[in-house]
């Protein structure tokens, strides 16, 4: 899976240990694709001004996204604030991002929802750069009473109600994958090889590959369950599987997965590593 690198220099940053300077945060992304396995593609950097030449990366990394053609993508960053200097826009570039079809990954929490960390950016800066109050409200109440906010799973559209709904083809494809991997016991690879073989393709019509067959497969959204935001509403639209295959894709997830794999020293571009275009810097 190809992997792009988003990096924002920072006032001071050379003084600030807690922040990484550019060259630091380049060869952690190298290191980070090293150990998930992904093919790093090109690296996108913006300044600290608020212009738009300051902000030239960012349009040029989505220019990247709009390509035709373009597989599944993962936009990895040292921070989830790296993204954008004011918690409104960092929001609206997350929301952009997923609309796009790229996943946005911290390399500092991997794990976390980029969305729900937006928020606790929000709310750690509140002080100093207040989000307006109103803003964050609708957009919780909007998770509470379970709108669709974002790119949607596959399996799944926004209806006009503004709700998820079922897209029946693509529900078809999740529902064989869950019954595969729990009753047939097909690994992520061959599930993926599978699919590719019978010309299925992914919404943005791109080949399978182990990471979305895996993030399908642990997305509990397909049982009915709308997360966002902190806010969890069980039987908020039409589940694509039962909660019982659900659990059972988890524990069999669980006792498959092997030790964490180790991160290892990472080589110099002129030592092996793909060649990595950095623009937008300056």
């Amino acid at each position: 899976m190809d992997a792009i690198g988003y990096f924002r220099q920072h006032p001071g940053q050379e003084r600030n240990e807690a922040i990484l300077t550019l060259p630091e945060a380049e060869s952690s992304f190298f290191r980070y694709c090293e150990a998930q396995g992904f093919q790093p593609v090109a690296s996108f950097i913006d300044g600290t001004s608020a212009s738009t030449d300051g902000e030239r990366g960012y349009a040029q990394l989505c220019e990247y996204l709009h390509q035709p053609g373009r597989g599944f993508t993962t936009v990895v960053l040292p921070r989830i604030e790296d993204l954008a200097g004011r918690p409104t826009e960092l929001l609206r570039r997350l929301l952009e991002l997923e609309y796009l079809g790229a996943r946005v990954v911290a390399m500092e929490e991997p794990a976390t929802d980029p969305l729900e960390a937006a928020v606790a950016v929000w709310r750690e800066r509140r002080s100093q750069d207040r989000l307006s109050r109103r803003a964050m409200d609708a957009l919780r109440t909007k998770a509470m009473r379970g709108f669709g906010l974002g790119k949607t799973p596959y399996g799944y559209r926004i209806g006009e109600n503004g709700r998820l709904e079922v897209v029946p083809d693509e529900a078809k494809v999740v529902n064989d994958i869950f019954h595969t991997y729990v009753e047939d016991g097909l690994g992520l690879r061959l599930i993926a090889r599978k699919l590719n073989d019978s010309a299925v393709s992914t919404r943005r019509g791109s080949r399978w590959s182990v990471v979305t067959v895996r993030d399908i497969l642990r997305n509990r959204t397909y049982t009915g369950t709308y997360a966002r935001f902190g806010v969890r509403v069980p039987g908020n639209h039409t589940p694509i599987v039962s909660l019982g295959l659900f659990r059972e894709a988890q524990r069999k997830r669980e006792s498959s997965s092997g030790p964490a794999p180790q991160l290892v020293s990472a080589p110099s571009p002129s030592q092996g590593w793909p060649s990595v275009a950095s623009v937008g810097a300056g």
